[in-house]
């Protein structure tokens, strides 16, 4: 999960009721992503405060709200896997919202939201040139030569 500001200003219209904000309505629809191979939709509810990313299928990948309290906030909380195209990382999404003040007025932003890949990292040393020497196990094979089955390589990570 992970959360943010909009940084609405709301200006003279800060404590004026109703004020809101709401995804722009265009977001409806494909997303343009997939997740383990199937088309991503975007879906609005909650007074359009509420952004569900899913797939035809109906499984959660993403969901993100937005409250307008304050300056107005978002929060994302990520439930499934994105699919990454090679070259393609990270992914960027841009969601873009209307707030509207007290009286009516809207301004127009956008939600910039970076998802990288899961992909493994490796941190520490790593060793080339170990030596894997199984002839001494209960299964192998110990011939004359103790050293026939042992190996030597690079192991890929």
């Amino acid at each position: 999960m992970c959360f943010g500001s909009l940084a609405i200003a709301w200006g003279a219209d800060d404590a004026a009721a109703p004020r809101s904000v709401a995804f722009d309505t265009a977001l409806n629809g494909n997303s343009g992503f997939d997740s383990h191979g199937e088309d991503v939709i975007y879906t609005l509810s909650d007074g359009n405060t509420l952004l569900t990313a899913a797939t035809a299928g109906g499984r959660t990948v993403f969901t993100v709200r937005l409250d307008e309290t304050g300056a107005g906030t978002w929060t994302y909380t990520q439930t499934d896997a994105l699919d990454h195209p090679p070259g393609a990382d990270p992914i960027a999404l841009n969601l873009g919202f209307v707030a509207t003040d007290g009286d009516g007025d809207t301004a127009t932003g956008a939600i910039a939201i970076t998802v990288n890949d899961d992909t493994p990292v490796l941190v520490g040393t790593v060793t080339s040139g170990l030596t894997l020497d199984e002839d001494d196990l209960a299964d192998g094979n110990d011939n004359s030569d103790p050293d026939a089955l042992q190996v030597t390589g690079n192991l890929a990570i």
